[in-house]
């Protein structure tokens, strides 16, 4: 794989550029700011460095919700959300949890 985004063999790239676009594209209009301006407060956050992570799966959030974390980053207000995920292994089932964006 080429791609700058593999998840489980399959190039996710354009599937993870969309969503950072669509997340752009809320934080510009909410902010009324331009789409670069955006695009930087955005690249300088800890919410796109998880994003980035894509075994974590933060990329399959909805935008919206991706956008609401960055707020939630910038105010910061402390996420009460952990979400734990199920990966099949060799050995049974084992279950992860996603780092939080804010410690409680």
């Amino acid at each position: 794989m080429t791609g700058k985004y593999i998840f489980k063999d399959q190039d996710i790239t354009t599937d993870v550029l969309f969503k950072i676009e669509k997340i752009i594209s809320i934080l510009a209009e909410k902010d009324s700011i331009s789409f670069d301006d955006a695009y930087e407060n955005f690249i300088s956050s800890n919410t796109y460095n998880i994003l980035k992570n894509i075994k974590n799966l933060y990329w399959a959030e909805s935008a919206e919700f991706i956008a609401d974390e960055y707020y939630r980053e910038k105010t910061k207000v402390p996420c009460a959300i952990c979400v734990y995920l199920r990966r099949k292994t060799t050995e049974g089932t084992e279950f992860l949890v996603r780092n939080l964006i804010f410690p409680l």
